[in-house]
């Protein structure tokens, strides 16, 4: 019975789906998350440009492929003036997260466990906390300051090409990187002030 699942996963209309296929579905699973985000929290996001900007301390985290894109949305913000200074959370010089603090959260589930031992931690230790998750419900979400609600981690969703929360991460990778297109864009920051801020030593 498995092995005739597997197959089905693979074939569309009994016939494998070209690469095309395949990265048009991808596509547009993608775009329909973003206009979800777009339509429904367009507030929180503003909420979220405004902690970015006053916080002291920026600390990105998320485990796996969360961690990855964590550590993607750190670099990005670190080259944007005017902002406090930013850190992944496994970068070995990244400080403590206390008042006056962000952490910036990923996890699809909301349940991964050394996350939610960070964020008990930074709300004890009274920072802030940002969570983007398919679980607004979850251990993790429930902490949270403001959360980003994502589809992708949806549990019992088939969609093969899609697989194991890529969807959820993929649309997060993007989420971010337009509000990183934001902030840049509102505080009206020159791509010469961004490339100054890029390091110059490998």
């Amino acid at each position: 019975m498995k092995e005739e699942s597997n197959k089905k996963t693979k074939k569309h209309k009994g016939r494998t789906r070209t690469y095309q296929e395949i990265a048009e579905q991808l596509i547009g699973s993608i775009t329909i998350n973003i206009a979800n985000v777009s339509l429904n929290q367009e507030e929180a996001i503003e909420k979220i440009y405004k902690l970015i900007k006053k916080a002291r301390f920026i600390i990105t985290t998320g485990k796996g492929r969360s961690g990855y894109i964590a550590q993607f949305f750190a670099n990005r913000l670190g080259h944007i003036e005017g902002l406090g200074k930013v850190w992944f959370v496994d970068d070995s010089t990244a400080p403590g997260a206390y008042e006056s603090d962000l952490v910036i959260m990923i996890s699809g589930s909301g349940e991964t466990k050394s996350q939610k031992e960070n964020a008990k931690t930074a709300k004890k230790d009274g920072a802030k906390l940002i969570v983007i998750t398919s679980y607004p419900e979850s251990a993790i979400g429930k902490l949270a300051d403001i959360v980003i609600v994502i589809s992708g981690r949806d549990i019992g969703e088939s969609e093969s090409v899609l697989p194991l929360g890529t969807k959820f991460e993929l649309t997060v990778l993007v989420i971010l990187e337009a509000l990183n297109g934001y902030i840049i864009e509102k505080d009206e920051i020159s791509e010469k002030v961004i490339k100054d801020r890029h390091r110059n030593l490998e």
